[in-house]
């Protein structure tokens, strides 16, 4: 009887569904734009599952799934361009594992064949059916349609341009709680799920998640809680902590901010609470790790347009001396002068402050901190306790003179500053993500925004790198480049590598599974408890001696690099890096250093050089202050060579040291690092006669240490066999 009431049901609602096609686009407000992604079904058709219905007991937020016979063409709805493609599983519908991203024109096929083959050696809690094939695409009015279930020979590369109707592939499986060959449609806008029903001209179902609703202040217990969760976090997820702040270090900060908790009061301002947890991510200061923004700050932002007041000044320190660095029309002659108070407070108790707080660098590195030493102001830590909220200042300057200048009001607008730091800011800021381009006849130049770059993107560098290959010198531009794919750094450096460069590398987590704090996470369910098929890491192992779990296998441990022998560029390579060079930013020019394959101009890059917390990031959120924020979980290693030249714990050492001054702040003179470079090129200046790698060329295994014990043994027993034979050599020549 139950069987055949639910039979019923399902009837009626597909009935519904059905009928509701008609009266889609008047009851929308919104025209019929894409096509019905099955070849040959009308719109509507064989619909499974919408948003906000229950699949196997799991709540469907934002997903519309079509069933379809196994094999049929799956069709693109609308114009647009290929953003991923991809093969994954589904464990369940709010945690994905993906295997395989396209790389030189694979097909779903191929991809789905080599997950399922790796899969069944390393994982058999998988069922290598519903293993499946995913394209992104990115529509002209920004929206990313997401179509998962796919199988096919047809071939794509990211960047490419889809027309309406263009075959994609065909039906296959998407996810384990459903039996039946299906696909999967989901859609989102600027990376927050979107209405996938609508377009297609169907009452939908969908709907839109609300808005965290601005929280004022936290009670004492409520603030604890969160701090302390907070901490704890940080302990079971963080990979790298005891890298950059000691266990002492870290639970004398608690005990500190706790005390301060507890002294404030009944309640807490929410804004207060949020700076605690910022000095917080000040003393850990991972460029990967990233606290959000509050949203009482983001709400305010958006009701005023603007911030409620600017500084009228602008300062920072330069060869140790705090300056005056930016003002507006009527305080332009004090820049470049000398500042030795704000507000009373000396300018050294000022470094203090700022330099206590700031976050979001790696371990040793010293660059990041001159630069935000350099340019206070640009940072969410300016909320100046030297200050008032009004950004009014009493300025004690060299030779006695004492200003008052008041915060700029911005009812009326942003203040207007004399000298420009947008252009210092923007270099290397690509709009399609990257530049080429001949400086003279002598040099060409590629400027990498990100390396985060479609198939599309790439084909047009390499060629660009082909087509320069008798130029003399060539430069590549990583400065202000926030990472992104670091199989796309590999694949271009192959193409400037002239020998084969071996890694010692692997990656660390702190377990396999069994995180407590990760029932707090937004993006991931798998992992809290200690079943193993619940790890997050099942191929990680232990080692004796050794804290955590570690992979040598790993493909981000990036072992070997092997130069490619159809475009290769093999005159002078110079990278240009500084302080915003971050994560596979990090990578390209320490591959360059590690190789000794050309030079690097500038500054420290902003992420560590043997190691980096960059991998399978957990979305956090505190349950009474709403604040999120994001933790890495593993640790890259890709290097474990440390000498002066790459000492622990430091970012990329450039071989040519640009200082940061307020002429190349202010743009004065133009691109300082790259200008510098140029001069290079003309006096002939290049690498070094000294090696700093000499006991580990590039092209040679890494020594084990198995070796060097043997050696050491081999060295004792032949000094001792020239020792024996002196003697020996002694004795006969006394006898005769």
């Amino acid at each position: 009887m139950k069987k055949f009431i639910a039979i019923f049901i399902e009837c009626i609602v597909a009935f519904t569904l059905f009928n509701t096609v008609q009266l889609s686009a008047q009851q929308s407000g919104e025209s019929v734009t894409y096509l019905w992604p099955v070849e040959g079904a009308r719109t509507g058709a064989d619909i499974l599952y919408t948003p906000q219905c229950y699949i196997d007991k799991e709540l469907n937020f934002d997903n519309l799934v079509i069933a379809a016979p196994e094999g049929t063409n799956v069709v693109c709805p609308v114009d647009g361009t290929i953003k991923h493609i991809s093969a994954g599983y589904l464990q369940n519908l709010s945690f994905s594992i993906c295997f395989n991203k396209s790389e030189n024109a694979k097909n779903f096929d191929q991809m789905l064949e080599e997950s399922r083959a790796s899969i069944v050696k390393s994982n058999k809690s998988i069922d290598p059916k519903y293993i499946h094939g995913t394209i992104a695409i990115l529509t002209e009015d920004g929206k990313t349609i997401y179509i998962s279930g796919l199988t096919g020979s047809e071939e794509f590369k990211t960047g490419q341009k889809l027309e309406k109707g263009r075959i994609l592939g065909q039906v296959g499986y998407w996810y384990r709680s459903i039996p039946q060959p299906c696909i999967e449609i989901s859609i989102s806008i600027n990376s927050k799920p979107a209405d996938p029903m609508t377009p297609f001209g169907l009452k939908t179902t969908f709907i839109k998640p609300t808005e965290i609703k601005p929280i004022e202040s936290l009670t004492q217990e409520q603030a604890l809680e969160d701090f302390r969760l907070f901490i704890e976090i940080l302990k079971d997820c963080y990979p790298g902590l005891n890298d950059v702040v000691s266990e002492n270090e870290l639970t004398a900060y608690s005990a500190e901010s706790v005390r301060y908790i507890e002294n404030y009061g009944e309640s807490i301002p929410y804004n207060d609470f949020w700076r605690l947890l910022r000095r917080a991510t000040a003393k850990v200061h991972d460029s990967h790790l990233f606290l959000y923004n509050a949203t009482n700050n983001a709400t305010c932002m958006r009701e005023t347009r603007y911030p409620p007041y600017q500084p009228q000044i602008y300062f920072g320190w330069f060869s140790d001396t705090l300056t005056c660095n930016r003002a507006v029309k009527e305080y332009e002659q004090y820049i470049g002068r000398q500042i030795h108070a704000i507000n009373g407070i000396p300018a050294d108790s000022i470094k203090k402050i700022v330099t206590a707080n700031v976050t979001d660098y790696d371990a040793k590195v010293e660059s990041y901190i001159q630069y935000r030493l350099a340019t206070v102001g640009l940072g969410p830590f300016f909320n100046p306790p030297y200050g008032s909220q009004n950004y009014d200042m009493i300025v004690d300057f060299e030779g006695g003179e004492q200003v008052t200048i008041k915060g700029a009001d911005t009812k009326k607008g942003l203040p207007s500053y004399t000298t420009d730091w947008n252009k210092f800011n923007m270099l290397n800021r690509y709009r399609d993500g990257y530049a080429t381009k001949m400086l003279n006849d002598s040099t060409a130049y590629i400027g990498l925004s990100t390396f985060q770059l479609n198939q599309t993107q790439e084909e047009t560098i390499v060629s660009f790198i082909d087509s320069v290959a008798q130029v003399p010198h060539l430069v590549f531009d990583v400065r202000n480049n926030p990472g992104g794919d670091s199989e796309v750094l590999l694949r271009l450096f192959t193409h400037i590598a002239t020998d084969t460069l071996r890694l010692n590398g692997y990656t660390r987590v702190n377990r396999k599974g069994g995180f407590k704090t990760l029932k707090y996470s937004m993006n991931y369910t798998q992992g809290i408890s200690e079943k193993p098929e619940d790890e997050l890491f099942p191929d990680f192992v232990a080692e004796e001696g050794k804290d955590g779990y570690f992979n040598y296998s790993d493909s981000h441990s990036l072992r070997v690099v092997i130069p490619d022998t159809a475009v290769n560029y093999r005159n002078k390579i110079y990278v240009l890096s500084n302080e915003n060079s971050i994560s596979a930013a990090t990578v390209f020019p320490a591959l360059v250093v590690r190789s000794r394959r050309g030079v690097v101009v500038g500054r420290e890059t902003r992420t560590a050089y043997h190691f980096m917390n960059a991998e399978k990031f957990t979305e956090m959120r505190l349950p009474h202050s709403m604040i999120s924020f994001r933790v890495p979980l593993m640790q890259v290693v890709f290097d474990n060579v440390v000498n002066s030249r790459v000492p622990y714990g430091r970012g990329v050492l450039p071989d040519y040291y640009v200082p940061l001054t307020l002429d190349e702040v202010t743009f004065r003179n133009g691109d300082a690092i790259l200008n510098f470079t140029l001069k290079l090129i003309e006096k002939g200046r290049y690498l070094s006669p000294e090696n700093p790698f000499a006991s580990d060329l590039p092209g040679k295994a890494p020594r084990s240490p198995l070796y060097n014990i043997i050696s050491i043994i081999a060295g004792i027993i032949l000094l001792f066999t020239v020792i024996l034979l002196t003697n020996r050599y002694f004795r006969r020549s006394r006898r005769s």
